[in-house]
């Protein structure tokens, strides 16, 4: 009797230690990116042709390269480009001031159209070696405004 106490016993104390563990790793563990280090790329102008950046500007306005687009478009947006892509990665840029918040929500939306996407963020020190071909920030809007993007 005294034998069927201890194993029942060892055995409710393996399922809690099994329970908790699934309920721990079970919940998000933050947001999963990168930190562009000294260089955005090496590899020429094939490379840094194909790079795609999200610069999101201070005032929460969004450009995909040089490409303005809502944030109701962008995943739309970035789906269409990483369809055909076997590399999937995304540098992001911000502006100095920019809200954490603002960042973060533009993050999760590239994050909800392409779930296997790598995200490298661009600091204020590492933008200037980045090679990128676009203009910081990118030009003003036209006269009568940035034609709509063409997304389904």
């Amino acid at each position: 009797m005294k034998r069927f106490f201890i194993t029942g016993g060892l055995a409710v104390i393996l399922l809690g230690v099994i329970v908790i563990r699934i309920f721990r790793h079970s919940h998000s563990q933050g947001l999963s990116v990168g930190i562009v280090t000294t260089q955005c790329g090496s590899g020429g102008d094939d490379v840094t042709n194909r790079w795609i950046r999200l610069l999101i500007h201070d005032d929460g306005s969004l450009f995909i390269n040089e490409d303005p687009v809502s944030a109701g478009q962008l995943a739309c947006r970035l789906r269409a480009i990483y369809d055909t892509r076997n590399e999937r990665i995304l540098f992001v840029d911000g502006g100095n001031s920019l809200p954490y918040q603002q960042a973060i929500d533009a993050i999760d939306i590239a994050r909800s159209a392409e779930p296997d996407l790598r995200i490298l963020l661009i600091t204020p020190s590492t933008r200037r070696s980045c090679l990128f071909d676009l203009e910081y920030p990118p030009p003003p809007p036209p006269p009568g405004g940035w034609p709509a993007p063409r997304c389904k």
